[in-house]
């Protein structure tokens, strides 16, 4: 009996040692730069002096940005500098901003997330002056207003709160 209880200690002990290794064994081997695909190294070149040193989940976010990368065409590629040529050209706060923004988004249930994009496809979808006229009404809105506005959960969800008349 007392063998058999030493047999499974020392059973779980391995499985607890190879459950929690595992995890850093993938870091250590599995971030390795001459084990990514060379199309991979390509995109990330610039990268490549500080590879080793970055964390797990900065090179998980590098890796697929790159995958990204490669499964488009010229023109999405074209599209992508451009954004992110607007973006490297926004003061750091707004960035922050955006950031905070983005976060509260994905906090937001599946519901209401596909609602601000239906909203949001809607109002691309007028007219720019339509569009502008709005951009104008918001812009000259007490802060307070806006905040109610944004807050609002509304019943008629065909028409974003501002758009109704």
């Amino acid at each position: 009996m007392a063998m058999h209880r030493k047999n499974s200690l020392a059973l779980i002990l391995i499985l607890a040692c190879t459950l929690f290794a595992s995890p850093a064994l993938a870091r250590d081997g599995g971030g390795a730069w001459s084990r990514l695909p060379v199309p991979e190294q390509q995109v990330l070149a610039k990268v490549k002096s500080r590879w080793e040193s970055l964390p797990p989940d900065r090179q998980q976010r590098y890796r697929s940005g790159a995958q990204k990368w490669l499964a488009m065409d010229p023109q999405q590629r074209l599209r992508a500098k451009s954004r992110f040529a607007e973006w490297q050209k926004l003061p750091q706060e707004k960035k922050e901003q955006i950031v905070r923004n983005l976060a509260a988004f994905r906090a937001l249930p599946p519901e209401e997330q596909e609602l601000i994009r239906q909203r949001f496809d809607q109002f691309n979808r007028l007219p720019p002056e339509q569009r502008s006229e709005l951009r104008e009404q918001w812009n000259s809105m007490p802060v307070r207003e806006r905040n109610n506005l944004l807050h609002q959960r509304s019943i008629d969800t065909r028409r974003p709160p501002m758009m109704r008349r």
